[in-house]
């Protein structure tokens, strides 16, 4: 049997950059406090400026910044990748992925889907803590419209339905939270997250 490495978990790539900020944050706030005192030792005189205060102006910047971020990738439709997206988590059996996600920052929601080995994916769900049930004939969670349906059935035609598989869903009070299903048949993953 194959054996393989998964990459560094997303949660860990989606909390570098607030790690990140932060640290800029403060060295910013030190830096520009050390450059005030050194060049301007008479300013303490007539102004007080402490860390706090250049901390709070820091942090007023980069949230006017995020922000102006945030509205440009609000305007902006959905980033879809079909077919050949690349996802930093998923196993290397993973192939076909297709990804969607809303603009840069405001990530709302997320789609994912690939074929993966069924071996590969108990692997993934039990490095991703997904507590997946064998299920068989459910709905399948939320796809990409630009995806084909995964299956004809007489009398219904076209349908996302899932015959012999495995389901996860962990939602919060607000909805928000994951979705996995897992077809056997066609060795199909799909995901979804949503913050709401």
């Amino acid at each position: 049997m194959q054996m393989w490495n998964f990459q560094t978990s997303r949660k860990t790539y989606n909390t570098i950059p607030k790690v990140i900020s932060v640290l800029a944050i403060i060295f910013i706030g030190l830096g520009a406090q050390k450059i005030i005192n050194k060049h301007f030792p008479n300013l303490n005189a007539h102004i007080t400026i402490s860390f706090t205060h250049l901390l709070y102006a820091g942090v007023a910047v980069i949230l006017a910044i995020l922000a102006l971020m945030n509205y440009d990738s609000m305007s902006q439709k959905s980033r879809t990748v079909l077919h050949t997206a690349k996802i930093n988590w998923l196993p290397p059996t993973a192939t076909d992925v297709s990804h969607t996600a809303p603009g840069i920052i405001s990530f709302s929601y997320e789609l994912i889907e690939c074929t993966l080995p069924e071996n590969d994916f108990i692997k993934l769900a039990e490095l991703e803590k997904w507590d997946i049930q064998k299920k068989s004939q459910f709905p399948a969670n939320i796809r990409m419209k630009e995806l084909p349906k995964l299956r004809e059935i007489d009398g219904f035609g076209p349908i996302d339905i899932i015959l012999n598989g495995y389901k996860y869903e962990s939602r919060g009070a607000n909805g928000g939270g994951v979705t996995v299903s897992y077809d056997i048949d066609l060795q199909r993953m799909i995901y979804d997250w949503s913050s709401h």
